[in-house]
């Protein structure tokens, strides 16, 4: 019981964040057959184009062709719409759920008791409720929904292998597993990059914004070279660290595209 106890703790420490996602379920559920929509529309393209070169064109039939073309046309017409409307949607639940992250983390904060902002650095702590906040509300909406978006692709794709020739989705499943084990060997790498990465921001924040706040102080007992060379040793390793992520990235993208 114990451990149970303990696991379930661990579990709702973890997911208190998707708490905000229960007044945007509407919208949720809006984006949902928007994003299949989409996805339909998208692999239709092809099956057109293969209906129109193998079966209007040979045809010779004028009637076909205006027909095949006005589908076509009406289909691009409708996906440029449903990803409009896709994209006001999720950007407007993203900003909606970073505002509401946001407005509860100040107010969190705020009732805190006088010793936390006392050992906390201002910088930390502007970092939390700005940055952190904007991370993940998009995390709850931009990576939900693109799992959901990819998931419904991939499926589709395999839909119309299988009709066009199951032998191109042999070829595909097989090359599935040494994906997964590409993205599985960078995954522990990127995850420890971005934490260095959001912390040496952190730690550069807190210079700044104590530099800024007690310059006045720090300018009348002489000590701005000793900020300054705090600021340059926190700048260099945030540009070490972005530089690791950005070699990292590009590193991860060719072998995922190789595959």
């Amino acid at each position: 019981r114990i451990m149970l106890s303990a696991k379930l703790d661990k579990i709702k420490k973890h997911t208190w964040v998707f708490s905000f996602l229960k007044p945007q379920l509407l919208v949720l559920g809006l984006l949902i057959p928007l994003s299949a929509l989409g996805t339909a529309l998208s692999l239709s393209g092809p099956i057109l184009i293969k209906i129109f070169i193998d079966k209007v064109l040979p045809s010779g039939r004028i009637l076909y062709l205006a027909v095949i073309l006005l589908v076509i046309s009406i289909s691009m017409l409708v996906k440029s719409l449903a990803q409009a409307a896709y994209s006001y949607l999720s950007g407007r639940m993203n900003l909606k759920l970073t505002l509401d992250i946001r407005s509860f983390l100040f107010v969190r904060s705020m009732g805190l008791p006088l010793r936390f902002f006392i050992t906390t650095e201002q910088g930390q702590l502007i970092s939390r409720l700005h940055g952190d906040a904007s991370v993940v509300g998009g995390l709850l909406t931009g990576t939900m929904l693109a799992f959901f978006s990819s998931l419904l692709e991939a499926l589709g794709v395999m839909g119309v292998l299988l009709w066009l020739d199951y032998r191109l989705l042999v070829a595909i499943l097989i090359a599935i597993p040494i994906h997964l084990a590409v993205t599985r060997y960078f995954k522990p790498r990127r995850e420890k990059i971005s934490a260095q990465l959001r912390e040496s921001d952190t730690s550069l924040l807190s210079v700044i914004t104590e530099t800024i706040t007690g310059i006045k102080t720090i300018k009348s007992f002489g000590a701005f070279p000793s900020r300054q060379a705090q600021f340059t040793s926190k700048a260099k390793t945030c540009y070490e660290n972005a530089l690791d992520a950005l070699k990292l990235s590009i590193f991860s993208s060719i072998a995922t595209s190789v595959i």
